[in-house]
């Protein structure tokens, strides 16, 4: 079984909300079927528009979809030299032929062919590895049931109940149970995502604080922040210093899920403090000084001028 995967974020990223509301319900349903469907058939985001018209796909929603870019026109160069690069067979799955839509970053996100079909190797060799470490269990001889004297035969230490909701972190029945090699480990961290957890984290030690733990929820909020929200890292870097530096929300961001919740409140208060301040509003001396000043250089002006005039005549 291959797994379609969604963000939790997904539904509040900028290229959901840049879908127009009339049409982002229907759209992201559409985006959802396609991407389960290639999934299940191994062809890294290729979906042919045999596939989409079986959807209930409209022109309008693909349209919505390529200028949001959660999907590229199979059609244009950029797609094509994605397509290149994509294996023979994933192609030939998904038609080969015809227009189609190409999921916009499918390898960055889900699982390819190359990727799952490796891992079902590895799943192979070691059910292989398990039945062989056990063989002759299943055939001993069978159990007496003392109650009813009938034969049982030892339960199968292979688990053959399905999932009762899909949940990539559950035991399937294609898994040996018993097994460690089969667990999943955690992907390696991002250079990007680990500099800036820690750059937030050696701020928040700076500042007298005990140093707060990065945990799986600070890189996968790192990770959101710069790739759903799409900050550069160094404007991130420049926020944590801001706000670390700020008597106020250095005691309130203490965490990296709170400086992604808080980042645009963060960037405006940092623009607000970088406006020159409004000049202050002029004081009641201050309007008559500037009334008297005026007075006199018009008395001087016309001072001047009866001058000129009397020195004429």
């Amino acid at each position: 079984m291959t797994w379609f995967k969604v963000d939790d974020g997904f539904s509040s990223s900028k290229k959901v909300l840049s879908i127009p509301r009339t049409q982002r319900l229907a759209a992201v349903g559409l985006w959802t079927m396609a991407g389960n469907w290639s999934a299940k058939e191994l062809t890294d985001g290729v979906v042919p528009k045999y596939v989409l018209d079986e959807l209930g796909a409209t022109p309008k929603l693909i349209q919505a979809l390529i200028d949001a870019r959660l999907w590229d026109d199979g059609r244009s160069t950029e797609a094509r030299s994605r397509l290149d690069g994509t294996s023979a067979e994933a192609w030939s799955s998904a038609g080969d032929c015809g227009p189609c839509i190409v999921f916009h970053n499918w390898p960055k996100y889900q699982p390819t062919r190359d990727g799952v079909e490796e891992e079902r190797r590895k799943s192979a060799e070691r059910q292989a590895r398990w039945r062989d470490r056990h063989k002759g269990e299943t055939g001993e001889s069978p159990v007496s049931n003392d109650v009813t004297d009938a034969s049982v035969e030892r339960p199968s230490p292979v688990s053959n109940s399905a999932p009762t909701r899909p949940d990539p972190t559950r035991t399937t029945s294609n898994e040996v149970v018993g097994d460690s090699s089969s667990s999943v480990a955690d992907a390696p961290t991002r250079p990007d995502v680990d500099r800036i957890c820690q750059h937030l984290a050696d701020r928040i030690e700076a500042n007298g604080s005990k140093r707060p733990t990065i945990t799986k929820a600070w890189h996968d909020e790192a990770r959101r922040l710069l790739d759903l929200d799409e900050r550069e890292e160094a404007s991130v870097i420049r926020a944590i210093d801001w706000c670390q530096g700020d008597p106020f929300w250095r005691s309130n961001v203490l965490s990296m899920p709170t400086l992604r919740k808080k980042y645009d409140q963060l960037r405006l208060a940092a623009q607000r403090e970088q406006t020159p301040a409004a000049s202050a509003r002029p004081t009641t001396d201050d309007k008559v000084r500037e009334a008297l000043d005026r007075a006199r250089a018009l008395a001087a002006l016309e001072q001047g001028e009866q001058q000129q005039i009397e020195g004429a005549a």
